[in-house]
């Protein structure tokens, strides 16, 4: 098991001995790298971000998105859509366009894209919190939670 960093904890050090059942697996078989495979490559997460905010046309995601490349952004709803996490639906015969929303599973993976935003605005950006709350404005801070338990401390929470 990988035990996660809280966040804004110190980084993992490289001298920490890699766990067995982990070394054993390989990189490839973890679920971190099977979602990477699906996600992680260069607009995928910008195309579920953008999603958030509703079901958007192609034209819509291509001009919000600028300067994605619309041969990019065909191939990545293609592989997101492949993947489960979003959907399409047709809105015109002739010529043939669709909507594009995000799934549940999409709608999972948009939290995930707000997190990686609030690193990036606090540690790459103008070190503000990229998540706050719409009513007063204050930072929003991630939390470890358990279903059963209640809040748990990161240092007990790994992956599997």
């Amino acid at each position: 098991m990988v035990t996660l960093p809280a966040p804004g904890s110190a980084p993992l050090t490289s001298d920490a001995p890699a766990p067995a059942a982990d070394a054993i697996r390989g990189f490839a078989e973890l679920p971190l790298a099977k979602a990477l495979a699906v996600v992680g490559d260069r607009w995928s997460l910008a195309v579920v971000a953008q999603l958030t905010t509703g079901a958007q046309r192609f034209n819509d995601l291509a001009l919000a998105l600028k300067p994605i490349a619309r041969t990019v952004l065909s191939e990545r709803l293609r592989r997101l859509e492949d993947a489960g996490i979003i959907t399409r639906s047709q809105y015109s015969d002739a010529p043939v366009r669709w909507n594009y929303r995000l799934s549940v599973a999409g709608a999972e993976l948009a939290r995930v894209a707000g997190v990686l935003a609030d690193w990036g605005s606090r540690h790459l950006g103008d070190g503000m919190p990229g998540l706050v709350h719409d009513e007063c404005g204050t930072g929003v801070m991630v939390a470890w939670h358990c279903a059963d338990c209640g809040p748990v401390a990161p240092r007990d929470v790994s992956t599997r």
